[in-house]
């Protein structure tokens, strides 16, 4: 069994940006720690994946959820992904580093698509590639340079899309998530910079769960919960009330069906499973 219960429980470039994700652009300013009185949002309970007892994740960024629960996890420095299932058993990883059809370099973001397929962005080697539920490449698209001639390094896994197709975009360096319609219209901002509850200092991932948007924020360690207008409901807690503090949270992944999230602690080399009421 690889969930671990608890009370509270390309190259150079491609490490950069990994690296870049748990540090501040801007002046960080002195954060207390959350007063008792603060609104909260209570789970059910928290348990982490650490990684294959062999190989221990280093520096994931993030995760997806596919069929039946499976969940991928982006191992990024390890320069593969990581499967469980909903028991939070290990099944298979797929990827290594390097260049060749189904090798990875320092990639950054994944998702997963109705039909089962697992999308990734290769960061390093400045591609998309796609794979089967089961791991097997399928095919991979190269990214063309930007007018300046630099390669890109593809970094999609700021955002979510809920059922009626809003997508919400995280904007870490603005500070909120913004809001488009099912035709790509703004229609709103979720959160706004700040350190006090309902405030973001640095977003990182986004997830919708039950008509609610959970925003992991890296420096202040928590996750923040809104409603899809963007009002603010309260700090993602325990079973207790109290909120729970976490390390670089950067991306975030829901299984609706199982009223359960997953958010990455990039710096603390784990995933981070609550269950929610």
């Amino acid at each position: 069994m690889t969930f671990f219960t608890g009370k509270r429980k390309a190259g150079f470039v491609g490490l950069s940006l990994v690296l870049g994700l748990a540090t501040a652009v801007l002046a960080a300013p002195q954060v207390s720690d959350p007063k008792s009185d603060v609104r909260t949002i209570k789970s059910l309970g928290k348990r982490v994946l650490v990684g294959p007892e062999a190989s221990p994740f280093n520096m994931p960024s993030d995760a997806a959820v596919g069929h039946d629960g499976v969940l991928y996890v982006l191992d990024g420095v390890n320069h593969r992904v990581a499967a469980y299932d909903v028991n939070g058993e290990f099944r298979f990883q797929f990827g290594s580093r390097g260049s060749k059809r189904g090798q990875l370099l320092f990639p950054l973001g994944i998702a997963t698509a109705p039909d089962g397929k697992v999308y990734v962005a290769d960061s390093g080697n400045h591609r998309f590639q796609i794979f089967a539920e089961d791991g097997k490449p399928i095919d991979a698209v190269t990214l063309p340079p930007g007018a300046s001639g630099v390669l890109p390094d593809p970094f999609p896994f700021l955002l979510d899309v809920s059922p009626q197709g809003y997508v919400f975009v995280v904007e870490p360096i603005n500070t909120r998530v913004q809001v488009l319609n099912p035709e790509g219209k703004f229609v709103g901002f979720v959160g706004g910079w700040g350190v006090k509850p309902g405030q973001l200092f640095r977003p990182k991932g986004v997830a919708i769960c039950a008509d609610r948007v959970f925003v992991t924020d890296s420096y202040l360690g928590n996750v923040q919960v809104f409603d899809e207008r963007g009002d603010f409901l309260g700090l993602l807690a325990d079973a207790a009330g109290k909120p729970l503090k976490l390390v670089t949270p950067t991306g975030i992944t829901s299984d609706p069906e199982r009223k359960r999230l997953y958010v990455v602690e990039l710096k603390a080399n784990r995933v981070c499973c609550v269950d929610l009421e």
